[in-house]
């Protein structure tokens, strides 16, 4: 959505809502959406350069059972996102040896 004044009330700050500036005076209203950029860092970081097959290989495992919670402080920027991440998931109840094997699962 574009707009000529910029979204910034309290209920767009509470909705999540950010603005990209843009030609002629206008804004590109843009919803954050934290979960994706966990996504974005830990595949940079796992070296994954074939997102495809990796969703093929998690469709394969079972859900996870737990949840990390991906608007925490802790994952807005941190030195190393994989290793947050698996912090993350050690302290909801997920077994840190099968972190990396399963980590994609966490997100699909």
């Amino acid at each position: 959505m574009k707009a000529k004044p910029p979204a910034h009330s309290d209920a767009a700050l509470r909705a999540n809502i950010t603005n990209e500036g843009g030609a002629e005076g206008r804004y590109r209203v843009l919803k954050n959406i934290m979960g994706l950029w966990l996504l974005q860092r830990w595949l940079k970081e796992q070296n994954v350069g074939d997102l495809p097959a990796l969703i093929a290989r998690t469709a394969a495992l079972p859900a996870c059972r737990f949840v990390i919670d991906c608007n925490d402080d802790r994952f807005i920027n941190p030195d190393n996102m994989s290793a947050e991440i698996q912090a993350a998931c050690r302290e909801a109840g997920a077994a840190g040896s099968r972190y990396r094997r399963r980590a994609g699962a966490l997100y699909f």
